[in-house]
């Protein structure tokens, strides 16, 4: 295994990645999230607080100056973050060609394909409202073929059902079935309507899913009696059960306190 030197850093000039959430601290981490997210980095990001961050933060400043005469010279965005990670001394050669062959591909999509991209990262990186906002972009053309449009409000479903918002979502998955049927769908929706707490929503969930085929429900039920048995044994359970077992009041109500502040900033940290 080989190692990368990291040069000293200045961890008071941090750049927030707004996209991400998150602040990057060294070269090396903003390197290895471009790497990892490309579509991310191509709208919007290139400009002043890259390159000072660049030269205050990270401490590059030689680069900085370079990237800045790039972009005064009118390279685009793409071109920029390709010498970035060609001279930043963290991408491989291997890296830095799999990035141009990554941007290539995402800059040669149509509109409603990169959104579609972009929301899909969204998604994996639990950024359920950016996610929902990118696959609206996307459904916003009105060309759409049915499958792409399907695939599209299937997963925009997935992402209010994160968001808690069920009836938008069983909407979507209902929208996403009646343009293509597949049963993956139909298994989403049969797992919202039996996690819907509110009784009269889930009587209506249930009168509204497509015919059950009893294979099907057995399997369903099965999957979702091993789902809640994993989440039964999660953090937040073991949490909840400290705060019930602490006997002074005090500590349960700091214990309260500060898991109520994680469950929001983790809630915060989905929209």
């Amino acid at each position: 295994m080989g190692l990368i030197w990291i040069k000293e850093t200045n961890p008071r000039e941090k750049l927030y990645l707004e996209e991400l959430g998150l602040h990057a601290e060294t070269l090396e981490e903003l390197s290895y999230l471009i790497l990892k997210y490309p579509p991310l980095f191509l709208d919007n990001f290139v400009g002043e607080k890259f390159f000072s961050f660049l030269s205050r933060g990270a401490r590059h400043s030689e680069l900085a100056r370079e990237l800045r005469s790039l972009q005064r010279e009118k390279a685009k965005s793409d071109e920029i973050l390709s010498r970035f990670l060609a001279r930043g001394g963290y991408a491989s050669p291997r890296q830095q060609s799999l990035f141009a062959q990554s941007v290539k591909e995402y800059l040669a999509f149509p509109k409603e394909r990169a959104e579609q991209k972009k929301g899909d990262l969204f998604l994996s990186l639990r950024k359920y409202g950016k996610a929902v906002a990118a696959y609206e972009r996307a459904l916003s053309k009105e060309s759409l073929d049915r499958a792409t449009k399907s695939t599209l409000l299937d997963r925009e479903g997935a992402a209010l059902a994160n968001l808690f918002l069920t009836e938008r979502a069983f909407e979507c998955f209902q929208s996403a079935y009646a343009l293509r049927k597949d049963r993956d769908i139909v298994k989403r929706m049969y797992f919202l309507a039996k996690s819907e707490p509110d009784k009269a929503l889930r009587d209506r969930f249930e009168k509204e899913l497509p015919t059950l085929r009893e294979a099907e429900k057995e399997r369903w039920d099965e999957e979702l009696r091993a789902a809640k048995t994993r989440a039964a044994k999660g953090p937040e359970v073991r949490e909840v059960a400290a705060i019930l077992a602490e006997q002074d009041a005090e500590k349960r109500r700091a214990l309260e306190k500060k898991i109520i502040a994680q469950w929001r900033e983790e809630y915060r940290s989905m929209v």
